[in-house]
């Protein structure tokens, strides 16, 4: 019926997604888990109820950067508080992650991630429960180092301790008006989408970086690599060997810079 709720299709080896599941707009917890499917609808966005969604061990990891969509489109970017994309073969997590404002729990273990991207960070008001678990992840956004996590687990990351030496040439530019305007867009969390701006934007905003301070930085990134304890980051962290892993720190200025260089 239209008025349910919760909703499991757990596995049945489907290949796509039932697009009935749109009719529901009472739903709140969807779990697509063991199936094999490939990929989700941009309307599933529309979704306005929808609080949980669960498709661990399908192949959205063969999905092209373009049918992510759902993550940013309509209210489901507000109402999301659980993320399960686990056993999914991602080698790379969409930048539309960013766009999850509301999200508490994020699970993408279990895939052939190598890094995060950038704009996780800004998630840090939110997110309580993350598990990158299980795949190659060489270090961590900086932004993350703000993060005041219930649970963290990084375990089965093996070169996630290693931090790479690389020099850092500080080159802070005067700023372009898109990219002064494409700053506050993003400061002030404004909606945008390709109905509203023209998608090169969109694309623009969405693959952003972010400093350590949690700003937004478009263009050439000055970029510094440190070691960190991540138990100030996590109440609760579970890890195979070291608590103390990379974190890949984008910097917008000389006086961030000096922050990750000369913590106090």
């Amino acid at each position: 019926p239209r008025t349910t709720e919760e909703l499991n299709i757990v596995g049945l080896e489907r290949k796509s997604f039932d697009r009935q599941i749109l009719k529901l707009h009472r739903l709140r917890v969807l779990n697509l888990s063991d199936n094999k499917i490939t990929s989700l609808p941009r309307e599933l966005g529309a979704l306005s109820c929808l609080t949980e969604l669960i498709v661990a061990n399908n192949g959205l990891g063969h999905v092209g950067k373009n049918k992510w969509s759902w993550m940013s489109e309509g209210s489901l970017s507000r109402t999301l508080k659980l993320l399960d994309l686990s056993g999914n073969e991602l080698t790379d997590l969409p930048n539309q992650i960013g766009r999850l404002r509301n999200l508490v729990t994020l699970n993408v273990s279990h895939n052939n991630l190598r890094s995060l991207p950038t704009n996780v960070g800004t998630l840090s008001s939110s997110l309580k429960y993350l598990d990158i678990s299980h795949n190659s992840i060489e270090s961590l956004p900086g932004g993350m180092m703000k993060f005041t996590l219930e649970g963290l687990n990084i375990a089965h990351n093996p070169h996630i301790s290693r931090v790479k030496q690389n020099g850092f040439n500080i080159n802070f530019r005067v700023l372009t008006l898109t990219q002064l305007g494409a700053q506050k867009v993003i400061h002030y969390r404004l909606d945008y989408d390709a109905s509203i701006i023209p998608f090169t934007l969109v694309s623009y905003l969405d693959n952003a970086s972010y400093c350590v301070c949690g700003e937004p930085v478009l263009g050439e990134d000055n970029c510094l690599q440190v070691s960190r304890n991540v138990s100030q980051i996590a109440k609760e962290v579970t890890a195979s060997e070291d608590i103390n892993v990379s974190f890949q720190c984008v910097l917008c200025s000389l006086s961030c810079a000096q922050s990750i260089l000369f913590p106090r």
